[in-house]
């Protein structure tokens, strides 16, 4: 990708600035901003690459320090999945706290739990509050992280951490308590990929945690035929 399409990703994971008519600004609310692009378009490696620049190239106080990567599906490490998906309530309003919860232990076994594998949690069929979750979640990093650590948690397939066709509602809602209760923490930013939007999670003229879009940088097709020499043009061909 070419340096100025990366630093424009980067810009907008890290900046909030109403000044700049493509970045939003509003220090009451939370956003989970998202990638979404076709199988195979990179969206999932550009968020390690806007990672990078930002913690490497530029280095000031809005710049992450640390990135978490939780996936829920097409990785071969380490997936996290629910060990029952049948617990899941009914009442939507339920279904949110659960998903809260389940970033809670998601992100808990993350942390201390670095072996490989599936990652099976179970459903917590009486979840606390979100608030008392996201409350926990904050200890957890803070009790982890250093006091200035800015954190990218980087969520890969988000739709498949709770996709039952049955329960379209109660999924959903599952999926947007999990998403805003981490992004509900200070000094933590959620970037969501998918091959589509978090449409669970309101647009940005939402007055709550609402979703933005952050662009995949595109190819440098230019860099690519510079670096791999099969695709480039013969230059001693003659007639």
């Amino acid at each position: 990708a070419k340096d100025e399409d990366v630093d424009y990703m980067v810009k907008l994971l890290e900046y909030n600035d109403d000044d700049d008519d493509d970045v939003v600004d509003d220090p009451a609310r939370a956003f989970v901003k998202y990638a979404a692009a076709p199988t195979s378009s990179g969206k999932t490696a550009s968020a390690l690459v806007g990672f990078l620049a930002s913690a490497e190239k530029y280095k000031e106080e809005t710049s992450f320090t640390h990135y978490l990567y939780l996936a829920f599906a097409n990785n071969n490490r380490t997936i996290f999945e629910l060990r029952k998906m049948s617990r899941l309530s009914q009442d939507v309003d339920v279904a949110e706290k659960q998903g809260a919860a389940f970033a809670l232990e998601c992100l808990r076994k993350r942390l201390l739990d670095t072996t490989p594998g599936e990652k099976k949690i179970d459903l917590d069929v009486d979840p606390p509050p979100r608030s008392e979750t996201r409350d926990a979640l904050k200890k957890l990093l803070d009790d982890h992280f250093p006091e200035d650590a800015r954190i990218l948690v980087h969520l890969d397939e988000h739709r498949d951490m709770c996709n039952d066709p049955d329960m379209k509602k109660q999924s959903a809602a599952f999926r947007q308590g999990f998403m805003e209760t981490i992004a509900d923490v200070e000094r933590v930013t959620v970037l969501a990929t998918y091959t589509a939007m978090p449409g669970e999670i309101p647009s940005t003229s939402s007055s709550g945690t609402c979703r933005y879009p952050v662009p995949v940088p595109p190819l440098d097709l230019d860099q690519v035929i510079a670096e791999v020499e099969e695709l480039r043009w013969p230059t001693n061909v003659t007639e």
